[in-house]
């Protein structure tokens, strides 16, 4: 059973935890100097690109604890961890309780020849996300997702169990968004064999606007708590990289789809990386 210690975020079990785990990840972590090049690649992440979504296809990420997703993610996507904020609505406050982010990530991406309608459609139907976005797992939802709605899945290595609460349109777009409870996968061998774990919380916006000529649609995130520190440290201050990297394959998948409705993710059977 995991224990779940009140009061958490103030522990001093959690601060000392965090410090043991980034002394034992040090031998873990991977040197740039490892990681495949794809120089000049991320640049041209703004044209439709075949050979991008040939890339997610091959390049699946596999529900694994974070440590795997991390290092998976710095080996395929190096130069997918730059922020990308030109839309102003993504500038707006984020909501009570995350007006200070421990780690904060924010991208976004121009999709031609579609409307936000269309991306919507895409976006509220959770149970397809698997077929867009190989790092979307174990998802549970009782159908399109509407404001007050609870769902689960599993991302980034961490169980998130969340409810909708922003849900807003206006005449050139609209803003989608959820809170979730967020309790990593830790391995057991970093926590010495124990199933305590830190909780964390995490709201995820979406915005989408129309352009001329199609759509920019921004993805954006604020995290905090326990789990959220704890994250951070395993992974040496590389939290909001990791979380840049995976957000822009999620970009890239709905652009994929919303460009080609017959193109989809093979199921998570057919995944040849790890």
């Amino acid at each position: 059973m995991v224990a779940l210690v009140p009061g958490i975020r103030k522990s001093f079990r959690w601060h000392r935890l965090s410090l043991v785990l980034a002394g034992l990840c040090l031998g873990c972590n991977p040197s740039s100097s490892s990681a495949p090049s794809h120089p000049g690649e991320y640049a041209a992440l703004g044209d439709t690109s075949p050979q991008i979504c040939d890339r997610l296809q091959r390049e699946r990420i596999r529900d694994g604890n974070i440590l795997e997703v991390d290092l998976f993610l710095k080996k395929e996507f190096p130069d997918w961890n730059e922020p990308r904020d030109t839309d102003p609505l993504s500038r707006a406050p984020w909501p009570p309780g995350f007006e200070e982010c421990f780690v904060e990530s924010k991208n976004e991406i121009r999709v031609e020849r579609t409307t936000c309608h269309q991306f919507k459609d895409l976006l509220t139907n959770a149970d397809a996300w698997k077929e867009i976005y190989s790092n979307a797992h174990s998802i549970s939802a009782p159908g399109i997702l509407t404001n007050g709605m609870r769902f689960a899945f599993r991302t980034f290595g961490s169980n998130q169990d969340c409810r909708v609460d922003a849900d807003s349109t206006r005449g050139d777009g609209f803003t989608f968004g959820w809170t979730c409870d967020n309790t990593p996968l830790i391995p057991r061998a970093l926590t010495r064999g124990q199933d305590v774990l830190p909780l964390g919380r995490v709201h995820h916006r979406w915005n989408c606007t129309e352009t001329e000529g199609g759509t920019l649609i921004s993805t954006e995130e604020c995290q905090v708590g326990a789990a959220i520190e704890v994250a951070d440290a395993l992974l040496l201050g590389g939290l909001r990289d990791m979380m840049q990297r995976g957000h822009q394959v999620w970009l890239e998948g709905i652009k994929c789809k919303l460009q080609n409705k017959d193109w989809t993710l093979r199921t998570d059977s057919d995944a040849s990386v790890s």
